[in-house]
């Protein structure tokens, strides 16, 4: 109502004034819906009246310039403090404007903040990635943790487990696994001249990273590690054909063994960067570019190939199945003999045309091949002993002659009336002493002499066993590999064996019985069949084919894995051992390569067996690059970073599997998803 009066007399008089008929007037729904809210932004015609008061004071300003200076061609004319007023204008429009965005931004990062309760970064959006996709696939095709059991079959223990960690956490993959049924025998070359062929399980593992503004990926890591009174072989390297696989390194772990091999990873241009940096070079230039790149593109197959060793001993050594599960004390002899002084398999096989002795079936078959390790290994004492017999005959030579020729000698020999520096009980007393012994009986000899002679037979003592084993695997290599009994052992050191009832089967034979029961261990997960002779070197083509087409946003870059230069090994020398852990550099890993291979050389009979026990991890990876962080991705570029991943893992899991999207996700999340990445569907 209006009011008389001036208004601080309305002021002072309104609640007076104001009766009661008045204020329920104003409380009818027609009166309160006349009352609005003042808008929060400026409407278009006061943003109109600023630009034209904006306008209006700087043509002001120009004029009061144009007043001030002369217009001819002075040093300072109206023109160029016309200049220095429309820059010094457009400088604080710009700092103004920055200053407004980041008024605004603030704000926003307030409420984003104050909405999910803490600031997000890359450790929390990787945590959420792995609970999205669990709502995003369906089951079969679901991303799974990279940690495998390794095992003979689902009724046997574990031999150890072999996992890709991150920040201790086994890595999430999409996997494509095929049975070691349907699947192509592959080949790895030990030397030259010998190559050993594989069957087994198959996986395919497809594995995302993301980074945000200047972060860095996280470190990566494979490990394998081994139960007690367990063994298996670890073999890294890439795939170089469709059927044949390039080992790099190789360890046997066994006995608790914890083996890390740290992996690096770097990236390479995405297909739309490498097309754009390709499009000004010449024919030959593009050429060569294109070469190279496919050599970095097979560089991202990064392979992981684990053996069983109590399989193949047993298929080796002609024993039934399962045989050496409980025979831990001659498992550990046999790889001994296999590894450190390579005998040869024939000398310990168990062969059904010997004759005679008490058992039979599986017990006869053990206590044939125990007898003959027996045989080698006392064989082999007897000839350690005999080395140190003459290594200790040797050194005290060499003692009592270094005493003899002594200035000390001399000196006491020519006080003796007899010329000599002792008696003959003398000497024969000297000689019955230990080397060592008989450097500290030598009193009043001079310093540097005495140091000279126990550095001498120290020395001999340290050498006698490596001249030892020369010796005996010259020896070995000269002996004749006869099937039907040793001739390193006398008929009194190896027990006569019954023959079995039922004739063995071939070696072969028996490592495919032992495959046929195979079953899958994880029952979740699904057979799709598609890694069946599959070529995985076509893999890394097929993803740059598809990041080509559909990644708009040119972020998702294939990511090369190569194992780190320096590894680590974890080993316990006895059971109640504490655990020392081993720095592996280059020669330290050639020497457990050589190891591994001289066990694979024995098993196989250089390449004339198959391995049948042996599972292949093919790992392909790339990276989701963002150029801010996870906040100022939401907040500047007004991405939601969620999309962007979930679109390049439906793109790796594409791949993986070779299936379409709508076969991929649930049901459920079709309509969401074809509402973020429609040509993802439309593909």
């Amino acid at each position: 109502r209006e009011l008389p009066g001036s208004a601080e007399e309305q002021g002072s008089s309104l609640m007076v004034t104001l009766s009661a008929n008045d204020i329920v007037a104003a409380t009818e729904p027609q009166a309160l819906s006349a009352v609005t809210k003042p808008a929060v932004c400026l409407s278009t015609s006061d943003a109109s009246t600023f630009l034209s008061e904006e306008q209006r004071s700087l043509k002001v300003k120009l004029s009061e310039v144009g007043q001030a200076f002369p217009s001819d061609n002075s040093l300072i004319s109206t023109t160029n403090g016309t200049i220095c007023v429309v820059l010094r204008h457009s400088m604080r429009v710009c700092a103004t404007l920055k200053d407004s965005l980041n008024f605004v931004e603030q704000m926003l990062r307030q409420h984003l903040v104050a909405a999910i309760g803490k600031h997000v970064t890359p450790q929390d959006m990787h945590e959420y990635t792995v609970f999205h996709n669990r709502k995003l696939f369906s089951a079969a095709y679901a991303p799974r943790p990279f940690s495998y059991d390794v095992r003979r079959t689902v009724s046997h223990s574990p031999e150890g487990s072999l996992s890709i960690l991150s920040k201790a956490e086994p890595i999430m993959t999409m996997v494509s696994r095929a049975g070691p049924g349907g699947t192509a025998p592959m080949t790895f070359p030990l030397s030259a001249s010998t190559s050993v062929v594989f069957n087994g399980e198959r996986y395919l593992h497809a594995h995302l990273l993301h980074t945000f503004g200047e972060a860095r990926n996280s470190t990566l890591e494979l490990s394998a590690s081994a139960r007690q009174f367990s063994s298996m072989m670890v073999i890294v390297g890439t795939i170089s054909s469709a059927t044949s696989f390039e080992p790099r390194y190789a360890s046997i772990v066994q006995n608790k063994d914890e083996l890390t091999v740290p992996l690096e990873l770097s990236t390479i241009p995405t297909p739309k960067e490498f097309k754009d940096a390709t499009r000004s070079l010449s024919e030959k230039q593009r050429a060569f570019a294109k070469m190279f790149r496919g050599m970095q593109l097979a560089s991202t197959l990064f392979g992981v190939l684990v053996v069983q060793i109590k399989p193949a001993l047993e298929a080796i050594l002609n024993l039934p199945a399962d045989s050496l599960t409980k025979e831990i004390r001659l498992t550990q002899d046999l790889m001994g003999l296999f590894v450190d002084h390579h005998i040869p398999t024939d000398l310990l096989k168990y062969d059904a045309n010997q004759g005679g002795g008490a058992g039979t079936g599986e017990a006869s078959a053990i206590e044939a091949v125990k007898a003959h390790v027996s045989a080698i290994n006392s064989m082999i004492n007897e000839a350690k002993q005999e080395e140190l017999k003459e290594a200790k005959l040797k050194a005290e030579a060499e003692a009592l002659a270094m005493y003899r020729s002594s200035s000390i000698c001399d000196s006491y020999r020519d006080s003796e009336s007899d010329g000599d520096c002792w008696d003959e009980d003398e000497e024969e007393e000297l000689l019955d002493l230990d080397p060592v012994k008989m450097c500290m009986t030598m009193e009043g000899m001079e310093e540097e002499l005495m140091d000279q002679m126990c550095v001498t037979m120290r020395g001999m003592e340290q050498e006698e066993e490596v001249g030892m084993l020369q010796e005996l695997e010259t020896s070995m290599m000269d002996t004749p590999t006869s099937a039907a009994e040793p001739t390193t052992a006398s008929p009194a050191e190896v027990p006569a064996v019954a023959p079995v009832v039922a004739p063995p089967a071939k070696p072969v034979e028996v490592a495919a019985a032992r495959g046929d029961d195979f079953r899958e261990a994880d029952a979740d997960m699904e057979d799709t069949g598609v890694g069946q002779a599959r070529d995985y070197t076509k893999v890394p083509t097929q993803l740059n084919q598809r990041l080509e087409l559909l990644d708009d946003d040119n972020c998702l870059r294939p990511t090369i894995i190569k194992p780190g230069e320096v590894w680590s090994k974890t080993t316990r020398p006895g059971l109640l051992a504490k655990p020392t852990t081993t720095s592996l550099d280059g020669p330290l890993q050639k020497e457990e390569k050589d190891k591994a291979f001289a066990l694979l050389d024995a098993i196989t009979k250089s390449g004339a067996l198959h391995l049948d026990h042996a599972q292949m991890h093919v790992v392909v990876a790339a990276t989701h690059s963002f150029d801010k962080s996870v906040t100022e991705t939401v907040i500047q570029d007004n991405v939601s970073p969620i999309e962007k991943v979930e679109k390049s893992t439906l793109l790796l899991a594409m791949t993986v599997h070779e299936r379409a999207v709508a076969e991929l996700v649930e049901p459920g999340q079709l309509a969401r998803v074809a509402g973020t990445s429609p040509r993802l569907l439309e593909s």
